[in-house]
């Protein structure tokens, strides 16, 4: 039996907004781990959209990054972009709305490992405590 490493990258974010929605600050987080073992391949582009007001939207499993992008923007509505791109069999998404509006999201092939950095992406700025996960999903 053969040992097969693999580089997991999960990408997430924070970003805070005025009431306006205008984009106020952003961090980025980039979470890298070292897996031994057999693993599951990414299964298509994670994406996620925002107005920066409340509103957002994901998409999952789709074939390429500009599909799973409007995607989101179409589950999103409105004035929504996207913010972020990439592959992955899952994707979170955490916001606050304490002291202004506040997200984070993040995309890879491990839920829980998705979840964590989507809320540690949102928690760099808002008020501690305040975020949660609004949505987290696998393909």
């Amino acid at each position: 039996m053969t040992t097969r490493r693999k580089l997991q990258i999960i990408i997430g974010s924070a970003t805070r907004c005025n009431r306006a929605g205008v984009q106020l600050a952003a961090a980025a987080v980039v979470v890298t781990s070292l897996a031994f073992g057999a693993t599951a391949q990414s299964s298509g582009f994670a994406a996620v959209a925002v107005d920066g007001r409340g509103a957002w939207g994901a998409s999952l499993g789709l074939p390429t990054a500009k599909a799973a992008g409007a995607d989101a923007v179409s589950r999103c509505g409105g004035k929504c972009r996207v913010v972020m791109t990439g592959r992955g069999r899952c994707v979170a998404f955490a916001d606050s709305s304490s002291g202004g509006y506040w997200y984070g999201h993040a995309y890879g092939d491990n839920s829980n490992s998705v979840e964590k950095t989507a809320l540690r992406g949102c928690s760099l700025g808002a008020p501690k405590g305040t975020c949660s996960i609004k949505h987290s999903n696998c393909a």
